[in-house]
Parts: C-alpha cells; sequence; structure tokens
C-alpha cells in the first residue's frame, strides 16, 4: 500500500499539511512557511507526527489478525526501545527515523511480516538471526515464530548506534 492510498482516509487540511511538510523535508534550505491551526511553522512537529500516527494507526488497523496485533508488538518494542524515534511512512510503509535519519521500517506481506533495518545490522548480527529469513537488508518473521523482544531491541539500538557514530 501507497502512503496516497494511507493519505486519502484523512481531511483534506491534513492531506495539504503534509504535502507541504513533505516538500519542506525535500527541500530543507527553502524559505517555505506553513499555516497550521493559527500559527506559523517552518515544520509543524506537531502537525507532522499527529498525521503520521494516524497514518501508521491506519496502516496496521487494515491488517488481520495476528499480523496486526504482531506488528503493533514490533511498534511498541521500538517505541520502548528508543522514545526519541520519529514515526515516519516511508516506502509506503511504517518506519523510525532517528535524528533525522532512517532507523528501521516493518511491513506485512501476504506470507509473512518484515523488518527493514539495513544490511549492516543484520550483517553484524547474523547469527542470532540463523532462525529467520534474512536478505541484504530485510528479516522475515512469522507471527507463529516472531522476533524475540531482545533480538529487536539490539537490531533497534545497533541502528541507533550506527546514527549515532556516523561522520557528520
Amino acid at each position: 500500500m501507497s502512503i496516497l492510498h494511507h493519505i486519502f482516509a484523512i481531511d483534506v487540511k491534513t492531506l495539504l499539511c503534509v504535502i507541504f511538510l513533505t516538500l519542506l523535508e525535500a527541500f530543507p534550505n527553502a524559505h517555505v512557511f506553513l499555516s497550521c491551526n493559527n500559527h506559523v511553522y517552518k515544520k509543524c512537529s506537531l502537525c507532522y507526527n499527529s498525521v503520521m500516527n494516524n497514518v501508521v494507526d491506519e496502516y496496521l488497523s487494515k491488517l488481520s489478525e495476528p499480523q496486526q496485533s504482531t506488528l503493533k508488538h514490533v511498534q511498541q518494542v521500538i517505541q520502548t526501545t528508543i522514545p526519541e524515534a520519529e514515526q515516519v511512512i516511508t516506502y509506503g510503509m511504517p518506519g523510525y527515523k532517528y535524528k533525522g535519519k532512517y532507523l528501521i521500517s516493518f511491513s506485512a506481506f501476504k506470507d509473512h511480516l518484515s523488518v527493514f533495518p539495513g544490511a549492516e545490522a543484520i550483517g553484524d548480527l547474523k547469527e542470532q538471526l540463523q532462525t529467520f529469513e534474512i536478505s541484504k537488508g530485510t528479516i522475515q518473521f512469522t507471527p507463529e515464530h516472531p522476533l524475540p523482544d531482545d533480538l529487536l531491541e539490539s537490531i533497534v539500538m545497533h541502528g541507533v548506534a550506527r546514527i549515532d557514530n556516523a561522520k557528520k
């Protein structure tokens, strides 16, 4: 499902806000201001976070059980592990950014669920991931064989360390 599919489930004012925020993120040096709730913001983080939460909740609500509860648990573990991470939609999937950089995303598919932590995390944690189907940047699992919380926390913290240690 695409982000547009999710956006059309929200009101027009919110849609316009998302469009402006997307443009601001694409062109961070642009001198564009957004009027939101009678205030002027260069980037309305409260509105943006509210929109992203609604879009992610909408994405998750459309899943059937047990996929829905499994991915909600993934979401909860990520939020508990790194509460300052920002919820986003990336490539049509729920995900998180940390300090403005991609951290992790997750999605449901017909026969499995996946988290997308990036190739570095998978390479470094390969031994712990032996019981899961993995590819360059993806870990596949099922509701019957979910990622253990401690492993998911390690994956998230690996991403946090990658971002914190990146050259600026």
